[in-house]
């Protein structure tokens, strides 16, 4: 397909105004410079933005080798003389000295002075560490919370801390009591009141009681988009929503992604293109079909592509 552009009759093309700071060699030398500036300042402000949504007092801060902190106006508030630092929650930061991780109060004196392996941020008057090759986790007096016993722990997500026991995976509480206890051969995070669990290389989706929001039927889960992840189930496509549920079964031979409110599928060979109540908009006549952008799809028929639009209809045609 050629396309060919003509000017407009009666309307020349019109040179660009010379002397304008924007077209001077002053402002192609400096423009690199201002980017950079203005990145620079952006990637500052949305830093201290998210620090301050994890409830972050001062920032740690790299100069020369070492670290120290800045307050959110870039004031230096402690100065950079740690190995490695992060960044202050709860009136404490960890830091690294000498190889080895502790925790300094506001006034970078040592708060809490245990040979700790690795060590994390507090919240909600807990932190995170390894010591003597265990997970546990500790107050803000230095004192174990939760007894270093677990081969790996993780930060708490809607007050439960993913432990692994020998091997498998469960949950405790902000006691150290067992929510759920480990069973699992991987589990993630709780996010939206779900958690991924996998059992037999199957994945599911279980609950803070413990029981399945979805089972442990998945054999591979996509990226979300639009809502909707689409997920493999004993060869067969479907879509689960962040919770876990399965909105649209998985009854197809393959899917795509949604794009525009439209996924294309794959059903006896053939591909269309649903919408998320599972509804075929486009019936399946392709043999092949990718997202929608800008309300057209790409597709192919017996070698002959094209663009579609939203209602089926051919919108541009290859030869």
């Amino acid at each position: 397909m050629t396309v060919a552009f003509t000017p407009v009759a009666g309307s020349p093309a019109q040179p660009p105004r010379q002397g304008s700071f924007f077209s001077n060699k002053t402002f192609k030398t400096l423009a690199p410079a201002i980017l950079l500036a203005v990145c620079v300042a952006l990637a500052v402000w949305l830093y201290v933005e998210l620090a301050a949504y994890r409830n972050v007092e001062w920032y740690a801060v790299k100069v020369e080798g070492k670290w120290g902190f800045i307050d959110k106006d870039g004031k230096i508030v402690i100065k950079p003389r740690f190995d490695y630092a992060e960044d202050f929650s709860d009136g404490m930061a960890p830091i690294i000295v000498n190889g080895v991780w502790k925790y300094i109060d506001n006034s970078g004196r040592y708060a809490i002075d245990l040979p700790l392996d690795r060590a994390y941020g507090f919240s909600k008057g807990m932190a995170l560490i390894k010591v003597g090759g265990k997970w546990g986790f500790i107050d803000t007096d230095g004192e174990f919370a939760i007894e270093p016993v677990f081969d790996r722990a993780f930060e708490f997500s809607e007050d439960l801390s993913v432990v692994v026991v020998d091997g498998k995976w469960g949950y405790i509480d902000r006691k150290g009591r067992y929510a759920i206890v480990p069973k699992f051969d991987y589990a993630k995070r709780f996010g939206n009141g779900v958690a991924l669990v996998v059992i037999n290389e199957k994945m599911g989706f279980i609950k803070h009681d413990g029981t399945y929001n979805l089972p442990p039927i998945l054999d591979y889960i996509h990226q979300y988009h639009e809502g909707l992840a689409k997920v493999e189930a004993n060869g067969k496509w479907g879509y689960i929503d962040h919770k876990g549920n399965m909105v649209i079964e998985p009854i197809y031979d393959a899917a795509g992604s949604f794009s525009e409110g439209l996924s294309p599928v794959q059903i006896n060979g053939k591909w269309g293109y649903i919408n998320m109540k599972s509804e075929f908009v486009i019936s399946p006549a392709f043999d092949h079909a990718n997202n929608f952008s800008h309300g057209l799809a790409w597709i192919g028929v017996d070698g002959d592509y094209n663009y579609i639009n939203k209602k089926g209809e051919h919108s541009i045609r290859f030869e």
